[in-house]
Formats: C-alpha cells, structure tokens, sequence
C-alpha cells in the first residue's frame, strides 16, 4: 500500500482572472499527509523546490486501531480550499485517470515498502529524508527519493465520499480503480449503467428518467446494505427494525400526468411535448400563448384526478401491478389508447392483456423487432411482479396498504422480493423501500456513508478493487449534532470493524464481495471538517490547519500551527473554546449580530444617551452575567 507523506501544490484555484499580478488560493504550499512525518519545503535558485522530510517519533502507535492506518484532518474556514486540495490529490492518485494533469502544479510524494518516491509537474525537484536516531541526535543521514516508476504512484483503491450534493459538478470523478460516492457521482455512473443496459436499444430506453434510475439504485444499496448488516449496526446506531415497501407514489403521479398529456395529444394531434407539463406545474398558470394550452393543462389534471381516484380504490397487489404498469409506460415512452379502463374488472384485464391496448411512440427503426423486444419485456415484468406479490403473500406479510418486513424476522422474504426487484430490467421505478419511522439528518447521513461504502464493494471488480482504500469524506460532520461529533471517531472505527465483519460472512453468498477470512482493511483516511468536537481527538499531527493571509479572502492560503496565547499547543483533549480561538480562528464565542447589540448599547451609554426600554430588555436577556455586569457598570460610570 503506498503510504502518502506530502503533497505541494501551487497555481491552483485563481482568485480574480482580471487582476493583472495573478493571485492564487493555493499558492506554493506542502501539505503534510501522514501523522508519521514533518514535512519542510523552499524554493531553490532553478527555481526548482527542495523538500525535507523527517521522521516523527512522538504520535502513538496503533492510536486509531488496526484498520486505520492514518489519517489527515483538514481543518480551515470556508474558502481556504480544503475540499480542493483533497479533490486534487483524489483525481491525482486515482488509478484509472491515465492524465497526470489536475490543473495545477504539484509534486507528491509517498512511501512503498521501505521506499520512498515522488511524482512531480514541475522539474529540478530535489526532495530528501532526514533520518535521527532521536531528537538530540545532530547526525542525520540523507536518503534520497527517486522519481516514481510509470503509475506507481496511484492508489489501489480511492474512494471518495461526501453527504453534499454538487448540483454545479458536470464531472463523475469515477475512473477505474476509485468510486465517487458523492451523491452527484453515483448519479453519472448509475446513469451509465442504464445506458450500458440499453444497449443496442438505448433509444427505447432512453425515456427512464435518470433521476428515477438513481432513486432506483438507492433504494437498492439501502435495502442491501441493512439486510446485510443489521445485526452489526442496528444496536449501535439505534436503526428502525423494520422496513415498508409500497408502490411508489410519485411514479404514480408522473406517469398519470404523462400519460393523460399523451392521450390529450393524440385526440387533439398536439405535438406539444408532454415535457411541457411537469407535476410540480400542474397548478401553475402556463404561459399564455393558447387557448389550447390551457385546455390541455386542465384535461391532464382532470384526468390524473380520475384515475389516482380509481387508483386509491384498488387492492395492495392491484396498485403494485398498476405501478408496475405505468413504470413500464414511463419508460417505453407508451400510453394506453383506449378510454374504457375505469374499473378494477377493465383493469385486470388491461394487465393480463396490456400490449392489446398499449401504443408506442417515438419509437425509431425496425418496428416489428422493437415490438418484440417490448413485449418480452413486458411479460418479463409481469412474471416478475406476481413473483413479487406471491412472495409477500404466501409469507403472510402483514398488509396495510403497505408492507411490514422486520428485517430479522423476515429477512429472507425480503431479500427474495428485493432480488426479484433487481432483476427487472432497468425501469423507472415502481416501488418504495423505507424504514417505519423518517430517519434525521444526522442518522441518515451515517447510514448513507455505510451503505454506500459497501455498494462499492459489493458492485465493482475484482481487478478495480483492494483491501488497501484511500478514503477521502468531505465535510465530515454535516448534518451532525455535536455529541456525535463527539462520537465521530468511535463510530467511524466501530464501523469500519462492522463493515469489515459483514464482508467476510457474506463472500460466501455474493461472489462480489472482496474479501476472505485472512484480509483486513487497511485505510488511510483525508477528511475535512469544521468540527472542533471531532479534532480534539486528534493529535496535532493528524491535523493541517489552513487559514486565510491576515484573514483576508482575497489572500491566499496559509498552513498555520496550533497556538493559544502565541504559543504552540497540543489539541488533543483541547477545551471548545481553545479550538475555536486558535484551531477555527474566531475571535469571539458569541454571534458577530448579538455582538453588534450589545456594542452599540455600550457607545450609547458611553455617548451619555439614555438606553431605551427594548435596550434594557435586551441588557437583561444576555446569558453571560460577566457581559451583563459589564455594561451595568458602564451605566454607573455615566451617570
């Protein structure tokens, strides 16, 4: 496994493009990526970069147990390019990005074996390890580190996670080699695994929604990941013990208004496209252009009145086929022509006999094989969904309109249901897997991480595929209360030991899953954070500190040591308000608009004006009774 001891960056991530001396966020800097090192760099006169590296003896062994190997926090206010650091040093080191451009300039250097190498963008690199004995020894040894040898450099495995979701990135980062968990990179390679599934028929496909697709696959990693799981994380983080599955509604609703705006344009030989008329606009006015469109806009919401009317009349298994049903509609681009379906006799009979009455559109190229080709697929997707119903029913599922699972009790049901599910082709989805309860936040966060994490094992190859991961979690606190990020570090090492757990006592049952009874993860974790909860369990070491030059946003960054008072400091069990002084640079515990309140009453009392009622509400609602004191005698001192 390489070992990653630094990276410096420079030219990266311009301030202003107009200004004539180019300023950069990341201007010259070497990041230290390993607790087990310090790292020093300069300028030399070629204007090349010499980088000293030393041993660091004074960080614990095995502080963060045997599957973290180490970890590097990066810790800095908004701006300061935490998230880009990291994404550069992913996109670098991710085996199947054959380009070692990440548009900025760069020299990375890193351990394997008892080696150490470097790969750089910039020539003259003169890098060096300093070795001692002890701290007081003054002899060292220089060992030089060689260039590295065609791709070695690369990670066996990066992965890349975080809870937010980029709706501005146009980029998957997924290379062979890495996975991108982030919601937006799970989004682009589900969407190419449904156009890999389409195949020779991509154009017939080509109306899933990819969007449905990706809500699809979530509930597929969810559902799989609890099943398999649940003995190991349920006690620890207090999951529900049971899952619903119903018909998904909101594929009800968009069918409905597709469907109907089809029907409305074949009576009226409109080709307005159906797109025109989303949902979410269904009750807002259309633009004024025709008489026409607003006829059309109030015939889709008549009809998708009437049969969502006659939907919530039908049984449970009947409203899982109509789902079904108009899935296979969304997806296919097709519509049902005949208006006579308005009873559960009619409807029964549109499902036994549904390609009598189903009409494609926009369907290209030959006619009678594409034909074919649909209605395979539709008796694929009726012998699967009675499967489905079967199941439940001869397992006497409890029904409510929904169905009950304990995943303990009747784990095997759904495991059968969750697999038939799967094996449909790729249609926009029809059914809805969730917990009996909402979950938080914070919870669903947790379980997002753990059940993507282990999709990624259990989806990608063996050849793309290590035990070795270097993981990288962006903002690893969001959505967290602070007791748990407090918890963080526990969870996360717990967790990894869970996870660990289920993928060796499932490999037997899933040819996917990676490991055997002899490997262990090995992880060597970046994460960033604005947690000082999370950090105060960490040694300095563990830790880049990164702030603006003189606070100023439009400066660049700078790596900045630990100090209280002006004088460096250990953070490790640091109190809150230390962190936040001299580990998140804040120069005041309170909110800068309350600090602004109680200011302004103290120059109005130093002024000699008299303060007004809501001044003196407001002296007395000030929680702190030594700012409270403060300002009374302010009072005194002026009258």
């Amino acid at each position: 496994m390489n070992e990653y001891i630094c990276f410096w960056v420079d030219k990266c991530n311009q301030i202003d493009s107009w200004e004539r001396e180019k300023k950069y966020i990341i201007s010259e800097l070497c990041f230290p990526l390993s607790s087990r090192y310090n790292v020093n760099s300069k300028r030399t006169d070629d204007n090349g970069v010499e980088i000293l590296i030393s041993k660091n003896e004074n960080v614990p062994k095995n502080y963060l147990g045997d599957k973290l190997v180490d970890l590097k926090a990066f810790v800095g206010e908004n701006g300061v390019g935490k998230t880009t650091v990291m994404r550069k040093l992913y996109q670098l080191i991710t085996a199947g990005n054959d380009s070692a451009d990440i548009g900025c300039d760069y020299i990375l250097i890193y351990k394997n074996g008892d080696n150490f190498f470097y790969k750089s963008s910039i020539p003259n690199v003169s890098a060096k390890i300093i070795v001692r004995s002890s701290e007081d020894d003054c002899v060292t040894n220089e060992i030089s580190i060689r260039p590295s040898n065609a791709n070695d450099y690369k990670a066996k495995w990066a992965i890349w996670y975080a809870s937010a979701f980029y709706d501005h990135e146009q980029v998957s980062l997924n290379y062979d080699g890495s996975m991108n968990l982030q919601s937006n990179g799970l989004f682009w390679s589900d969407n190419e695994h449904l156009n890999n599934h389409s195949s020779s028929y991509y154009d017939l496909y080509n109306k899933t929604n990819p969007l449905s697709h990706f809500y699809a696959m979530e509930q597929i990693r969810f559902v799989d990941f609890v099943l398999d799981g649940a003995e190991y994380f349920s006690g620890k983080y207090r999951l529900p013990d049971t899952i619903l599955v119903s018909p998904l509604e909101i594929n009800v609703d968009n069918a409905l208004v597709e469907w109907s705006a089809r029907r409305y344009d074949e009576k009226h030989n409109d080709e307005t496209d159906v797109d025109e008329f989303p949902v979410k606009s269904l009750d807002e006015p259309l633009p004024a252009e025709s008489k026409k469109n607003q006829e059309k806009q109030e015939y889709v919401k008549s009809e998708k009145r009437n049969w969502k009317t006659y939907y919530n009349h039908l049984s449970f298994d009947d409203k899982v086929r109509f789902s079904a049903l108009l899935s296979f509609c969304r997806t296919f681009k097709a519509y049902v022509s005949d208006d006579k379906f308005s009873t559960k006799d009619a409807f029964i009979d549109l499902w036994d006999n549904a390609l009598e009455w189903i009409v494609l559109t926009d369907i290209p190229g030959d006619g009678e094989a594409i034909l074919k080709h649909v209605e395979n697929r539709f008796l694929e997707l009726k012998e699967l969904v009675e499967k489905i119903i079967f199941c439940y029913t001869d397992n006497n599922i409890t029904v409510d309109e929904k169905l009950w699972f304990n995943y303990e009790k009747d784990k095997e049901c759904l495991k059968e249901i969750k697999k038939l599910y799967e094996n449909i082709f790729k249609l926009t989805p029809f059914l809805d897997f969730r917990f009996n309860r909402p979950l938080s936040s914070g919870e669903h966060s947790f379980l997002k991480f753990y059940y993507r994490l282990y999709y990624a094992f259990k989806s990608s190859s063996r050849e793309s595929r290590s035990n070795e991961i270097t993981l990288f979690i962006d903002e690893a606190d969001l959505f967290l209360h602070p007791r748990w990020q407090q918890e963080w570090l526990s969870y996360f090492i717990d967790g990894m030991n869970y996870l660990e757990d289920m993928l060796k006592n499932n490999v037997d049952n899933n040819k996917n899953l990676l490991m055997d009874q002899s490997e262990r993860l090995n992880i060597q974790l970046f994460i960033s954070t604005h947690s000082p909860f999370m950090i105060s369990e960490l040694m300095n070491e563990y830790v880049v500190f990164m702030n603006h030059k003189e606070n100023n946003p439009m400066e660049s960054t700078e790596i900045v040591d630990y100090k209280i008072d002006n004088l460096s400091a250990n953070i490790f069990g640091a109190n809150m308000f230390d962190l936040l002084g001299g580990g998140f640079f804040l120069k005041g515990t309170i909110g800068k608009y309350a600090e602004k309140k109680i200011i302004d009453i103290v120059n109005k009392k130093r002024r000699g004006e008299s303060v007004d009622d809501d001044d003196e509400k407001l002296i007395k609602k000030i929680g702190d009774p030594i700012i409270r004191s403060l300002i009374e005698e302010v009072e005194v001192e002026n009258v």
